[in-house]
């Protein structure tokens, strides 16, 4: 067998991740948060630290329209039976769908996609067992409020929010009296990708823990560039 440039390459970034991925899991693996995320953000947090998913925002999106509608009334919502059909209320992505099907679920008149499931009755199965994991009382509240049909007054409905952990991650500069909101440079429509961009600006324990996610003092944004690094 041949150990070329290839093998060492991929030898040498999972050698730099263990670590950084055991001092966050130590630093993390108590807190059992559930983050509530409208797109992947949130399931990378699980995966990357091998977390069980306390949510059941994982592998999925929701339009903007409706995951403010869902955050004004959370507690009603979550307790909706889900259902299913056949076509989405946005145009775009019923073509999107035509070359990538996936389910579509309905709480109520809130639409959820399941990007990432194959079948209706997968994506019912997981979204009910996850949904008996949430921790109403350490929920982190994501919102990428740059696409999806995203608009200011989307931005300012969810800044007006009274969840005690929300942050909205974006590109463009917001006003800075608006403290749940966090300039990310680079940032990218893909949820996954766009939690390892901001891990490089986010400390990700203070983000957990408080949904303030800069680093406070130099130490933190030694560990916050060593993660990235790590990660990367």
């Amino acid at each position: 067998m041949k150990y070329g440039p290839s093998f060492w390459k991929r030898q040498f970034r999972m050698a730099k991740r263990k670590p950084a991925v055991a001092w966050l899991r130590h630093q993390l693996w108590s807190e059992e948060v559930s983050i509530i995320s409208n797109d992947c953000f949130g399931g990378e947090y699980y995966r990357l630290l091998q977390l069980p998913y306390n949510t059941p925002f994982v592998g999925l999106m929701l339009m903007a329209p409706c995951y403010i509608k869902l955050l004004q009334h959370f507690d009603e919502y979550m307790e909706q039976p889900l259902h299913f059909v056949n076509e989405s209320k946005y145009a775009s992505l019923n073509v999107h769908r035509q070359a990538n099907p996936y389910p579509i679920g309905m709480l109520n008149d809130v639409e959820i996609h399941f990007l990432h499931y194959h079948t209706a009755e997968e994506a019912a199965a997981k979204w009910k067992r996850r949904c008996q994991r949430i921790n109403k009382q350490n929920m982190l509240i994501k919102f990428a409020g740059e696409k999806d049909f995203a608009t200011d007054e989307h931005y300012a409905a969810f800044s007006k929010l009274s969840f005690s952990k929300k942050i909205s991650l974006g590109t463009m500069p917001r006003p800075a009296t608006e403290s749940c909101y966090h300039l990310i440079p680079g940032l990218t429509f893909d949820g996954a990708a766009a939690f390892h961009v901001a891990l490089k600006h986010l400390y990700l324990p203070a983000l957990i823990r408080t949904g303030k996610g800069y680093p406070e003092n130099d130490w933190q944004k030694w560990l916050t560039r060593w993660i990235a690094w790590s990660l990367r």
